[in-house]
């Protein structure tokens, strides 16, 4: 049994509940099947995996030994230890025996009570709503307390009696041959798997399990500045705990959509616009958006293609820290790729103004270099 977890096997969480272990177990075994796997060793193994996963995880008494020691008792997890004799025993029974149920084991009380699971939902935003903020109500599928029997899982809530066979302990002891002779020791009722009680008549509406589905809706505030991936905890919204032990928690997973022309790294905004060539060159003064409306830019003249300017604390609001990010403009200069006549013979006056070739192949620089490099 050492390394052998059924709950990873099958693919569930230790709160799973019989039918989420029967339901995982069916798809497995469908799965692995030699019948859909012929001649796949491998296959085979998992489908015995599984099937030992199940046989553990589906038998009430297994299931809380497991959990209780990692093993359930079918097995000898201390055997072999001194020559292979067949005491079954490992030194961690032995100090349970000595020193009290397992170094601070709380006995029948924890096996009675588990603490609920944690639920995890995925939130979509838009690319403002993450910035600044909002209001949201989501809404969860979780394991609630059963109304009808208070989480007993026992008819009318009060069909419950002490166990027979532990006389309500939720332990009984068994005596166990080791090295260092018989011992008595503490163990997990199997008949009503430690809770000391077992339950007459189950309650219709949970099928005993003092759990039912349900659907959640909760109003979330949504800070200013979450981001893709960011996780916002609801304290106490997830799976009910059994037998009144504590709920988990709800976790809120965000995701941002995309935005028309703003791009986000961090806490900063950064922003593409374009200008024309003669922008560029005698200089310009544009209005550019921000999270925040409107403002002015004004580029230099001069100013080349990839300039950066930058507009501090216009950018994403810091979740830990407080204080915004900037927001990062980057002016691409078009070039035009055609031309009309008017615009074709502006730029042929232009080129000549400063001297450029536009019409013929320009040999100047060719002959320069050939200057340089001593060549005619």
């Amino acid at each position: 049994m050492a390394g052998f977890d059924p709950y990873s096997i099958l693919g569930v969480g230790r709160d799973a509940t019989p039918e989420e272990i029967k339901k995982a177990y069916r798809n497995l075994a469908r799965k692995y099947h030699p019948d859909h796997n012929p001649n796949d060793s491998t296959a085979e193994e998992k489908f015995k995996d599984v099937k030992k996963a199940y046989d553990i995880l589906s038998e009430p008494s297994k299931r809380q030994q497991y959990d209780n020691y990692g093993f359930t008792g079918d097995e000898q997890p201390g055997a072999g230890g001194f020559g292979g004799g067949n005491f079954g025993f490992n030194f961690e029974d032995i100090f349970d025996t000595m020193f009290g149920d397992g170094f601070g084991r709380s006995g029948a009380a924890q096996q009675r009570s588990r603490r609920g699971a944690d639920v995890s939902i995925t939130l979509s935003l838009t690319f403002e709503e993450a910035i600044f903020g909002t209001e949201k109500e989501v809404a969860a599928r979780v394991l609630a307390t059963c109304e009808e029997c208070q989480g007993t899982g026992a008819k009318n809530g009060t069909e419950l009696s002490k166990c027979s066979q532990c006389n309500g302990s939720g332990r009984i002891q068994t005596v166990q041959n080791t090295i260092l002779g018989r011992i008595v020791q503490p163990r997990v009722c199997p008949k009503c798997s430690g809770a000391g009680t077992v339950i007459l008549q189950p309650c219709p509406n949970c099928r005993g399990q003092g759990r039912v589905e349900a659907t959640i809706r909760k109003k979330i505030n949504i800070p200013a500045g979450v981001d893709n991936g960011t996780r916002l905890r609801v304290s106490g919204a997830g799976h009910a705990g059994s037998n009144g032990s504590p709920a988990g928690d709800l976790y809120i997973v965000i995701n941002v959509g995309q935005h028309e022309y703003f791009e986000r790294k961090g806490q900063h905004i950064y922003l593409t616009v374009p200008i024309g060539l003669a922008q560029s060159a005698m200089g310009v003064e544009l209005e550019v958006p921000t999270l925040d409306g409107s403002r002015r830019l004004k580029v230099p003249a001069g100013t080349g293609s990839a300039s950066v300017f930058r507009f501090h604390g216009k950018g994403v609001p810091n979740l830990n820290r407080g204080g915004r990010g900037d927001q990062v403009v980057t002016v691409e200069i078009e070039v035009p790729k055609r031309l009309n006549p008017e615009q074709r013979e502006a730029l042929r006056k232009y080129a000549k103004a400063s001297g450029e070739t536009v019409e013929n192949v320009d040999n100047s620089l060719a002959n320069r270099l050939k200057k340089v490099f001593g060549r005619r």
